[in-house]
Formats: structure tokens, sequence, C-alpha cells
């Protein structure tokens, strides 16, 4: 078996790994191995990930990937020990918000490599299509991921001290409800930037480089 058939599986282990995580993470039970799990897929990816690199000869940038690894693992630690059980909710909803970012982000590259450099050949016919839809879809997606979340985590937690705003006697800033139903002016513009980003990923897959 050739290596890069081994590297399909180890993306193939990944994803299920990462399924089988989410399983369990819908009972209370079984979350904290759900939770072992997806960590463990995330493993997988990252090695398989930086091992297909290598096959390819694309210089993996390791300061970034340590730097990365480090960072998400101190923030998760000091989350994990920091955070009460009655803010779990919350703290779901972000790292629920952060994983649609970290989609859309990956969608950004992918697309932003095409248009920096310009001696990549462009793919045609079906794959061009297929990866421009792909790639705004997961932008479209992961970024209303983040603000929904955030917006979830508000909700969850009543609302939010507005920073910098003069203390009151007990010593907290001025507190701000969470509306419970954004206002009804908003439904058109949601309609609008649907479209926007419809008619951006028919313009990118006609002109990839057109930035």
């Amino acid at each position: 078996m050739e290596i890069s058939e081994w590297t399909s599986i180890g993306y193939l282990i990944a994803a299920a790994l990462f399924i089988f995580g989410l399983k369990k993470l819908g009972h209370p039970r079984t979350a904290p191995r759900g939770n072992q799990l997806g960590a463990m897929g995330m493993l997988v990816a990252v090695v398989t990930t930086i091992i297909d690199m290598q096959l390819a000869d694309t210089e993996a940038q390791w300061t970034l990937i340590i730097a990365g690894l480090f960072i998400g693992s101190l923030i998760g630690y000091v989350m994990a020990v920091k955070v009460e059980m009655t803010g779990m909710p919350e703290l779901v909803a972000l790292f629920n918000g952060f994983g649609g970012a970290a989609s859309a982000l990956v969608a950004l590259s992918e697309t932003w490599r095409y248009i920096e450099d310009t001696s990549l050949a462009l793919p045609t016919g079906l794959d061009i299509q297929v990866i421009m839809i792909a790639a705004g879809l997961s932008a479209l997606v992961g970024w209303m991921t983040l603000t929904g979340s955030l917006l979830a985590m508000f909700k969850l937690k009543g609302g939010i001290y507005i920073p910098f705003t003069k203390k009151d006697e007990r010593g907290r800033r001025k507190w701000l409800n969470t509306p419970t139903w954004g206002p009804t002016w908003l439904n058109p513009v949601k309609v609008i930037l649907m479209l926007t980003v419809l008619t951006l990923i028919y313009l990118s897959i006609d002109d990839p480089r057109n930035t």
C-alpha cells in the first residue's frame, strides 16, 4: 500500500473519530468520552496533514504548528479549570463558534492562495466549481455559526457587562440584556447578505483570481 493511501486512511479515521465524538457529546454521561474522541480525531488529522504536506514537498510551518498547538492547549486548559459547571452551556456555544470560524478561515486560505500565487495552475471544469462552491458555503456556514454561537452564548448568559462603563455601588459595570428576538429590519438584511454570498461564489467560479 502506498503512503498516499495511508494518508487517506488517516483522514478517514479522523472523520470517524469526530463523528463518534459528536455522537457521545449528546449525553452527559458519555460527553467526556466524546471530548476525548474529538481530541484524538484532531490529533490524527493534524499528524496526517503534516505527513501529506511532506509527501507533496510542501514545507511545513513548524513554528506556526507548534505555536497553534501550544496556544490552543493553553486556552483549553485554562477554560477547563476556570469555567464552572453552570457556565458549560455558554462555553460549549463559544467553542462551537470557534469551530465555525476555523472552517471559514480554512476556506479563505484555500481561495486566497490562488489569488496570492499567480503561478498556481487553476483547476478547470467541475474541479474549480466544486472548490469555489465548497469554499463559499464553508465560509458562509462558518461565519453564521460563529455569530449564531456568540448570540446563543450571550442568550444563555442573559447578557453581557459592557467594558469601560462606570461601575455601580457593587463594583459592577453596566449590564446589557441579550434580546430574545432580533429586530424585524434584520430579515431583509439577512436575505441581502445571502444573495451577496451566492453572487460572490458565482463570480469566484467565473474568475477565481479577480479580487
